[in-house]
């Protein structure tokens, strides 16, 4: 059977060994396995889709919303890393994202009347490479300031 680390961590056996003596002897002794980790999970999101709605007048270098992922894997292997994928380039300009935190960042004034919604997809990647995406929508609120 395959050992799967997330499953069980560790395997406790007692091996005895006798001897075809008369009368018989034998000897007793206890093996501990531990499994290594293998980078066999995904990062995953807590959701497919974050979507927020913030007033236009939030100041610049607010915090707009926190993107999480967890691995399963242990080490390295359970680490992970945001990025911006597939994301305009306007976009990214706007707003920036904390590689190890997740956390979005305004770093420029938002204004309504020029956008209201921004739509971009986070990358949390592990140490080992492992991948997975989810899509973030940023609406913006009109204010009354015209």
């Amino acid at each position: 059977k395959l050992l799967d680390r997330e499953e069980q961590r560790s395997h406790r056996l007692i091996l005895t060994a006798l001897d075809g003596g008369d009368p018989p002897r034998s000897a007793t002794a206890q093996i501990e396995i531990f499994v290594k980790d293998a980078n066999d999970n995904f990062p995953v999101f807590s959701r497919e889709e974050y979507r927020v709605s913030v007033s236009e007048n939030l100041p610049t270098g607010s915090s707009v919303l926190q993107v999480t992922a967890t691995d399963k894997d242990e080490g390295v292997n359970s680490e992970v890393n945001y990025y911006f994928r597939s994301t305009a380039q306007n976009t990214r300009h706007m707003f920036s994202l904390d590689e190890k935190t997740g956390m979005i960042k305004n770093n420029q004034s938002l204004d309504f009347e020029d956008t209201e919604r921004y739509s971009m997809e986070v990358e949390a990647k592990d140490g080992g490479g492992l991948s997975t995406q989810c899509k973030v929508i940023i609406e913006i609120l009109d204010e009354n300031d015209n």
